[in-house]
């Protein structure tokens, strides 16, 4: 009984947290401007928001200056105007700060992530969860084993976009010796912009 009032309570009555620990809400800063108006490629916009509709994790694998944050930035300015499927328009995104999650010295980076996946508990299907600089969180052997469990694993969890270069992709590659990470996510390739892309943009 007492369960069942506390799933009820988790999904009918607590509010979404507007922020989440070690994370930054992205919607706000959309709404405070601090995210200027981005163009992505419409190619990759468009796989982006397909894959998110099928897949919990997506990783963005381009070169450094590619687009994967422009990218994000443009889907979350197409979220604000209510031209996504329903459910992803739901979201609310936050993008993790990776270089907190290993490098505090209060807590381990066990204790950082399971921070994250606590907090927004009851919320998995309304968060979205951005790992720009994922490859830091990877590089650290203990984070990364308590990221792909926590967060990938273990049910709920909330969809997330992973943002790497393929040079950092071959390295986590070399670390996911059981295939486990890449089991449950999709990789998206971002391409470098055509000549015709960059005029148009600027």
């Amino acid at each position: 009984a007492c369960g069942a009032l506390l799933a009820s309570y988790q999904r009918w009555l607590k509010p979404l947290p507007s922020e989440i620990v070690n994370c930054t809400n992205l919607d706000k800063q959309l709404e405070r401007g601090v995210i200027e108006l981005k163009l992505g490629s419409r190619e990759e916009m468009s796989a982006l928001i397909a894959k998110l509709q099928v897949y919990d994790h997506v990783v963005l694998r381009g070169a450094s200056g590619e687009g994967k944050t422009a990218l994000v930035h443009h889907y979350l300015q197409l979220k604000e105007r209510g031209e996504l499927p329903e459910r992803l328009n739901n979201q609310v995104a936050f993008e993790a700060d990776c270089g907190t999650l290993i490098c505090s010295q209060t807590f381990g980076h066990s204790e950082l992530i399971n921070q994250i996946k606590e907090q927004i508990s009851g919320f998995e299907e309304r968060v979205l969860l951005f790992f720009d600089d994922f490859y830091q969180l990877a590089t650290h052997k203990e984070a990364f084993l308590t990221f792909k469990k926590r967060l990938l694993e273990d049910r709920p969890y909330c969809k997330s976009i992973l943002a790497v270069t393929p040079k950092e992709w071959e390295a986590i590659v070399a670390l996911d010796t059981d295939y486990s990470f890449r089991r449950r996510v999709c990789v998206i390739d971002i391409k470098e912009a055509s000549d015709e892309q960059t005029i148009a943009v600027l």
